[in-house]
């Protein structure tokens, strides 16, 4: 790990991840780790205010179009980008990161990843993009990707139904429900109609999701049935709250700031990030 702090740009504020984010990385045992920019990326409607992210930093905000100005006036030229913004923007800040010449780790989900992809490899600059950052979650998801390529078939005939339950505000079908579905077909089990995406609070709660955790959760729930329906596999898997993602986040910042200088084009993985050893969040 450097010995200086990394710099951060924060895009997609003042969203509850990105405000997650900032508090965590102005925690004290994390302030000789990360630098938060005096600016972050918001929508054009917030353009010039000020928010209040963590006790004692409040950025002003700018639109993406402004960021390789607000690098230069800063001195951030090794900065990374921390983008949690939406599916709708997400391959625009693309563009406009690589335009501005400055690696980012992505969390956004409900985007064409492969796009992104094909954007980045001609370009002179790195990427984490990954639909779940929460370190345990992507483990769970590498052993899955080992059972896939060690027994494929194994369930085969199985019925294979997934369940995920989210925020209200989650407008896209969760991301990592979606990394796990093929890798849990490899190995027989289908059939689904599709994944089931539950955002009722009242459902929500007699799940029980904990009141104080509908406004920010990611509980999912699978199931694979064989064709009698005298056997069955369950697992699942549940997160409250957010601060698991943003540790995983800046864990992977660590990763990719070394990286940022020394390599071009390159897309990494969460997978990619627990390999490496980065420091943990």
């Amino acid at each position: 790990m450097s010995s200086s702090p990394i710099d951060i740009v924060l895009s997609g504020a003042p969203g509850k991840m990105i405000t997650e984010i900032a508090r965590l990385a102005c925690e004290p045992e994390n302030r000789s780790r990360f630098a938060l920019a005096p600016f972050a990326i918001g929508g054009e409607a917030r353009r010039g205010e000020r928010h209040e992210l963590a006790p004692g930093y409040a950025p002003s905000l700018i639109v993406p179009d402004e960021l390789p100005a607000a690098l230069d006036r800063h001195a951030l030229h090794r900065a990374i980008v921390v983008d949690y913004s939406a599916p709708g923007v997400a391959l625009d800040n693309v563009q406009c990161f690589i335009g501005a010449d400055v690696s980012f780790v992505m969390g956004t989900t409900g985007f064409d990843r492969a796009e992104a992809v094909s954007l980045l490899r001609p370009s002179s600059i790195n990427a984490v993009i990954a639909p779940n950052m929460a370190a345990p979650i992507v483990a769970l998801q590498a052993l899955l990707t080992t059972a896939a390529e060690r027994f494929p078939g194994v369930l085969d005939g199985w019925h294979l139904a997934i369940r995920e339950s989210h925020q209200h505000t989650k407008r896209d079908v969760s991301g990592t429900a979606r990394a796990l579905q093929p890798l849990l077909e490899r190995l027989g089990a289908g059939g689904m109609d599709g994944i089931e995406s539950i955002r009722d609070a009242e459902r929500q709660l007699d799940l029980g999701v904990p009141p104080d955790a509908l406004a920010g959760h990611g509980w999912h729930w699978y199931r694979m049935q064989s064709p009698g329906g005298d056997a069955a596999l369950d697992f699942s898997h549940r997160v409250s709250g957010r601060r698991i993602y943003a540790e995983g986040t800046l864990r992977a910042v660590e990763f990719l700031a070394p990286r940022a200088q020394k390599e071009h084009g390159h897309v990494y993985s969460m997978i990619d990030v627990l390999e490496a050893g980065a420091h943990r969040g």
